[in-house]
């Protein structure tokens, strides 16, 4: 897969160099038997050398491999986000939405695979959602103007996308211009596993080969969701955190660096990355020790491991023999520190590390002899399978998703408010919706009927993001679960967007008012 763009320069004079200038030495003309002047002769030689031998500091062409890869988000009309390295499947759904590359012949557009046989896509049919990818750019451009030898700033702007399969090629040919001031084809080829693609390119006698399938390609990618075997996967952080005090800004040293880094590649990955408490439970029997049964004179028997206060060694049971061993992430927080889950299974092949309970020093539980040992950790999650790994509920499944609903919807509307979410993050939180409404149904008149399914300001960011994204179904569904809990700051928000809107303006308040009317 390649991205096509066009470079425009304005071209500085050149620098000057005074030890690249001709000399001469002036002599008295000399004619020779042929009439002709030697000092003419000797001159013109002397400047054709003088001018032969300046060198431009820069080449007429040049490639490079990029130590990763590029910071995309690349997202396709009615393709949605596009993984690197590029999949078969994605392939054919881009080739789906292309056309045949056509070609310039006179003022004709022609279609011919004979001379050009690969698939475009145009500018408007595509775009780069990472925030990084203007100063990738420019850093490039940078880049690609010191290789050229030019001493000035140049700037690209997005042309084509082609696609190149099996067979694909395109015959000699020169570019023309393009845009005022074009002066060169800026050629980015993102990640994807393939043979062959060679480029070849000359200029004035010289000749340049480019191959792309040489370069290594040094990326991280997940695996197709088909044949993923973990929805997540832990790394387990230096530190330890407390439920009240865990979050980015509260990372310490190189666990603040690890989570930086993962952040920063989420949207190449198309991952999601969380911040957890994971739990360890050992259950099981422990020595008996008489000492610490006591009559106090009431009848009755005190236990020292009773004493909240006691948190000496001797407190402390070993358990001889574990009879039970269970795993759980007690509470996932997204970056900011906002709950996003609780109680979720836990399976320990998908922590990274090994033993990461050997050698912590266990929260006892009481003559149950029940222990707990807790580690902090970073959550990888495809974005994929988001909504797989929030289904994992490690207790009563009806107390923890309702619970879980609640935090979970949040977490999807705040994305979706955010500058250029994953579309599939707004499916998600359209689905998520409806499966707490389902629930919520199906217990009216029943345990907890009467506890709402969000909260109000839950409600203002779920209906503000239904509205950012045109999703006017849904909002209208969303506003008839308002239950009267919907801040006043949603309407004067409501009200501005109303004003504001460039189009459609007497419909999308109709839908509006119909919605919470409801």
């Amino acid at each position: 897969m390649v991205s096509d763009q066009n470079s425009t320069a304005a071209m500085a004079p050149a620098a000057e160099n005074n030890s690249a200038r001709p000399s001469a030495v002036v002599e008295t003309p000399e004619v020779n038997n042929l009439g002709v002047d030697v000092y003419d002769v000797g001159l013109m030689d002397d400047l054709l050398s003088a001018l032969s031998s300046i060198k431009a500091p820069g080449s007429f062409a040049s490639f490079g491999v990029l130590p990763q890869p590029p910071p995309a988000g690349l997202f396709v009309d009615d393709v949605g986000d596009i993984t690197m390295p590029l999949s078969e499947v994605q392939a054919r759904q881009l080739i789906a939405k292309a056309r045949q590359a056509p070609y310039g012949k006179g003022s004709a557009t022609i279609v011919d695979t004979a001379v050009r046989n690969t698939w475009e896509l145009d500018s408007g049919q595509f775009r780069f959602q990472s925030p990084h990818w203007p100063g990738f750019m420019r850093h490039l451009c940078a880049q690609v103007a010191l290789n050229l030898g030019i001493n000035a700033p140049i700037t690209a702007q997005i042309y084509k996308m082609l696609i190149y399969e099996k067979g694909a090629m395109f015959k000699a040919h020169t570019d023309t211009e393009k845009i005022p001031g074009m002066f060169g084809t800026l050629v980015v080829c993102l990640p994807s596993a393939h043979q062959g693609g060679e480029v070849v390119l000359k200029h004035c006698g010289q000749k340049k080969v480019f191959k792309t399938s040489e370069a290594p390609q040094s990326f991280a990618s997940c695996e197709p969701k088909e044949s993923r075997e973990t929805n997540c996967v832990y790394h387990v952080l230096d530190h330890d955190y407390t439920e009240a005090n865990i979050s980015l800004k509260a990372l310490k040293t190189r666990d603040l660096a690890q989570v930086r880094a993962l952040k920063e590649i989420s949207g190449e990955l198309a991952v999601d990355v969380f911040l957890a408490l994971l739990e360890k439970k050992e259950m099981g029997m422990c020595e008996y020790d008489p000492d610490e049964d006591r009559y106090d004179g009431y009848r009755r028997y005190n236990r020292s491991y009773y004493n909240d206060y006691n948190n000496d060694e001797s407190s402390h049971h070993y358990i001889e023999e574990v009879l039970d061993t269970s795993y759980a992430v007690k509470t996932l927080v997204d970056l900011e520190g906002h709950v996003v889950a609780t109680r979720l299974r836990l399976d320990e092949q998908d922590i990274l590390q090994e033993d990461c309970f050997e050698d912590l020093r266990s929260e006892r539980g009481g003559p149950t002899a029940t222990h707990w040992y807790r580690v902090t950790a970073a959550v990888i999650v495809p974005r994929d399978s988001l909504l797989s790994f929030f289904d994992t509920y490690d207790e009563d499944r009806y107390c923890s998703s309702h619970h879980n609903f609640k935090t979970q919807i949040r977490y999807l509307a705040r994305a979706c408010l955010q500058p250029q979410p994953p579309k599939s993050f707004v499916n998600a939180l359209v689905m998520l919706s409806k499966q707490a409404w389902n629930i919520r149904r199906k217990t009216i008149g029943g345990f907890g009927a009467q506890e709402p399914w969000i909260d109000g300001d839950g409600i203002r960011d779920v209906l503000t993001a239904a509205i950012k994204h045109g999703k006017y179904n849904f909002f209208e569904e969303a506003a008839g679960h308002h239950e009267g809990l919907l801040p006043l700051d949603f309407f004067v928000w409501m009200r501005q967007w109303l004003l504001t809107s460039d189009s459609n303006t007497n419909e999308r308040f109709n839908v509006i008012q119909s919605g919470y009317a409801c």
